[in-house]
């Protein structure tokens, strides 16, 4: 009776067989879970990408009058705002601080250029020190004043890392020989990867200084 004498054909499968394939489903479902994450980031990016086409800024100035910001105008860029005393801001304030920051977020500039002021990390400061540092009352304003110094850079740094984790980039521009190099935050801020500082002698830009009626370049 051949009805009776199957070779085996609903016997169960080798036990190897399966095992490979089970390895088989799971690197299938490994390679899927990967394309799905590579999907979700390509979307991301291109989100990014479309939001800086739709509403591109190329360019923001933050403690600074319109410098940059207005050059890049007369060569085709798209401006954002130049925040500065002279404009109107004033960042000891943390109401306007608050509003740089949204400012800055609207805008979404491609480079956000940070300059604060950089005169209480002057190395004429030790000089000033040395000759008036022995009058309590002088070197109570001189602290209170590097105080706030030391917290404009501050600042400025969390819109870097802001920008930084947007993708985004930045640029911080002091004198060479400032002492604010020298604070902890700066110093933890070029050690970030992509992060690189720059010296270059700005008169070969062409500015200039005014020292009694008469123009000189600036070294810095």
């Amino acid at each position: 009776d051949e009805m009776g004498t199957g070779s085996g054909n609903n016997s169960p499968e080798p036990k190897a067989a399966r095992t490979g394939d089970a390895q088989e489903d799971g690197l299938l479902n490994e390679l899927d879970q990967i394309r799905k994450t590579i999907r979700r980031e390509t979307e991301e990016t291109d989100k990014k990408i479309l939001a800086m086409i739709v509403n591109r800024v190329d360019v923001t100035e933050i403690f600074s009058p319109p410098c940059v910001v207005a050059m890049g105008i007369r060569m085709g860029l798209i401006g954002g705002s130049s925040m500065d005393l002279t404009t109107g801001w004033d960042f000891s304030r943390q109401a306007d601080r608050r509003r740089a920051t949204e400012v800055i977020h609207k805008e979404q500039p491609m480079l956000l250029i940070g300059s604060p002021p950089c005169t209480m990390f002057s190395v004429l400061q030790g000089l000033y020190c040395h000759l008036h540092g022995h009058r309590e009352e002088w070197m109570k304003k001189f602290n209170e004043r590097t105080q706030e110094a030391i917290a404009h850079v501050k600042f400025c740094v969390q819109l870097y890392k802001w920008q930084r984790a947007e993708g985004r980039y930045f640029l911080h521009e002091h004198p060479e020989g400032a002492t604010s190099w020298d604070l902890q935050i700066m110093k933890d801020l070029e050690n970030m990867m992509g992060v690189k500082k720059i010296s270059c002698d700005q008169c070969q830009f062409g500015l200039e200084t005014e020292v009694k009626g008469e123009k000189r370049p600036a070294r810095k």
